[in-house]
């Protein structure tokens, strides 16, 4: 019998589903979001703050633009559908700030949680 004092390194899909899906890690990207929202006013200073925030280093123009887009493109299914919004944003224990519109947080906190997904933020290297 042995044991090693260690996590080991994965990047299997299961890992990322559970980086997505877990309620600790949704409400975690939920809270990101709120901090990123309180930043700044533009959407790509936000993003940025986020991304500085759980890397440690500003995004590339290309990270930065894939993020902003991906950011569009959730607000888009946000706004189509704004119960999903409000159902996002109740995952967890601790109630939502409420002066952030909830379409626009919602849309925030999936950027969010696509950036403690990003290998930078999961892998130790």
């Amino acid at each position: 019998d042995f044991c090693v004092v260690r996590i080991e390194r994965t990047a299997t899909p299961l890992h990322a589903l559970s980086l997505m899906n877990n309620v600790a890690f949704v409400e975690s990207s939920r809270f990101l979001a709120e901090r990123m929202l309180l930043a700044d006013t533009e959407v790509d200073e936000q993003i940025a703050a986020g991304f500085k925030s759980v890397l440690g280093r500003e995004p590339s123009k290309t990270e930065l633009d894939e993020l902003s887009n991906a950011f569009e493109v959730f607000l888009d299914e946000f706004r189509k559908d704004p119960k999903r919004a409000s159902a996002l944003l109740k995952t967890g224990e601790k109630l939502r700030s409420e002066q952030f519109n909830h379409v626009y947080h919602a849309g925030m906190t999936l950027v969010a949680s696509a950036i403690f997904n990003l290998d930078e933020a999961v892998m130790r290297y």
